[in-house]
C-alpha cells in the first residue's frame, strides 16, 4: 500500500507569487525570499510573478520586503500581494491572518496591502500538507518513516 508521499506525482512543489503595485509616487522596491534564498530583487513597475519550486518535505518560509520608499502624503506607493499560490492551492486572502507584517510604522494587521518600508512573513510550520490539512481542520497527515 501507497503512502501520502508516494503517491505524490514530484517531490517539488511550485510556489507562485503575484504581486502588484500602486506606484504614484514611484514604483514600490521588492525583495522576495523563499526559504531564506532571495528569488526577487527589483522594483514592481506594474506586475511581477515570481515562480520558485520547494522540496515537498520542507517548511515554507515566505519573506515579501517593500523597500526604499519615499513617504509623501499626496502619493501613494505600495506593494500589494495579488496572490500566493503553493501546488495550486490560493493561500491569500484566506491565510492572511497567519502572516507577520514587521514595518517602520509599527503597523502590525493582518493585510495584503503593504504599505510601509517593512517585511511581510508567512511561514508553515512543517510540511506544506501536513500544515495545510492541520490549518484546515482536515486532520493530520502521518509523516513518513
Amino acid at each position: 500500500m501507497k503512502n501520502f508521499y508516494e503517491t505524490m506525482d514530484t517531490e517539488l512543489l511550485e510556489v507562485v507569487i503575484e504581486l502588484g503595485s500602486i506606484s504614484k509616487f514611484g514604483a514600490p522596491w521588492a525583495t522576495v525570499a523563499l526559504n531564506n534564498k532571495q528569488v526577487y530583487n527589483t522594483y514592481v513597475a506594474d506586475r511581477a510573478i515570481v515562480r520558485q519550486k520547494v522540496d515537498l518535505l520542507e517548511p515554507i518560509d515566505i519573506a515579501i520586503t517593500l523597500s526604499k520608499k519615499i513617504y509623501n502624503e499626496h502619493a501613494e506607493t505600495a506593494l500589494l500581494i495579488n496572490s500566493i499560490k503553493i501546488d495550486g492551492i490560493e493561500l491569500m486572502p484566506d491565510s492572511c491572518h497567519l502572516a507577520n507584517y514587521e514595518n517602520d510604522q509599527q503597523n502590525n494587521s493582518p493585510t495584503t496591502y503593504l504599505g510601509f518600508n517593512g517585511t511581510w512573513k508567512f511561514s508553515t510550520d512543517r510540511p506544506f500538507y501536513q500544515w495545510l490539512h492541520q490549518t484546515t481542520g482536515q486532520g493530520w497527515l502521518l509523516e513518513p518513516m
